[in-house]
């Protein structure tokens, strides 16, 4: 009997052969921009941190464990877009570190390449140092499908919440300082003839808003479009006609 030949399987390659363009050495080389196994293989790895994610929605690594938000367990399984992955740190996690000498605390960030990574980061080094330390994604990731049209609303403690797409999850946002303001197209409610009630688009000019913690601006089209509502349409169903011989 002939021997069955076993298919080879392209690895990843390694950190210094698949980024390394442009003038920082953190952009992916050209050669390997449109490769698809280097793009699977990438979105597979993006994928392998649900593994570390418990029923409870925990991060459990080395005997410590960090609630992992909504968002970024959602953001696991979302489709990484190429500016994501043409980047070598999409990432990174920011935190206050403790006063120290009588000094103020002070802003950290660390840049990780996966999500996964941040969240390891976080689970085995910033649970006693920093409790609110959160993951922060640089082009960020649209809302969920299960929270569309749930944001903007007002949460328990009573304060107005968005939905940050950089964050991966609700956040407070506040007016830039000095003021700006830009023009955009915006859903308002309006009811027909019948009671029934639709929404349409009108040009209106808006305040220039930022995310408390990452500073992203609701200029961003993510933002915008994870922060409306949403309008369900009802499709009838359709019989498929039947060709004559």
């Amino acid at each position: 009997m002939a021997k069955r030949r076993q298919r080879r399987t392209q690895r990843l390659p390694s950190l210094d052969d698949l980024w390394g363009g442009g003038y920082t050495g953190n952009l992916m080389r050209g050669e390997y921009s449109h490769r698809a196994d280097v793009l699977a293989a990438l979105q597979r790895r993006h994928e392998k941190g649900v593994a570390y994610i418990d029923s409870e929605g925990y991060w459990s690594q080395g005997g410590r464990r960090w609630l992992v938000p909504y968002g970024v367990r959602a953001a696991f399984r979302e489709q990484l877009t190429f500016s994501q992955v043409a980047s070598k740190y999409p990432f990174y996690v920011q935190w206050q570190h403790p006063s120290t000498n009588g000094k103020a605390p002070r802003t950290l960030t660390r840049q990780c390449t996966t999500l996964g990574v941040a969240c390891s980061f976080i689970a085995t080094h910033l649970t006693g140092v920093d409790p609110s330390a959160f993951i922060v994604v640089k082009n960020g990731f649209y809302i969920p499908s299960t929270l569309m049209g749930k944001f903007p609303r007002h949460l328990k403690d009573g304060k107005f919440y968005y939905w940050c797409p950089r964050c991966m999850q609700p956040r407070t946002f506040r007016r830039r300082r000095p003021d700006e303001s830009f023009y955009v197209n915006k859903k308002y409610p309006i009811t027909d003839k019948y009671g029934n009630q639709h929404y349409e688009w009108k040009n209106v000019k808006l305040a220039v808003l930022e995310c408390s913690h990452c500073g992203i601006s609701n200029r961003d089209n993510k933002f915008r479009a994870s922060n409306q509502p949403v309008e369900k349409v009802k499709v009838r169903a359709t019989r498929r006609a039947r060709r004559r011989r």
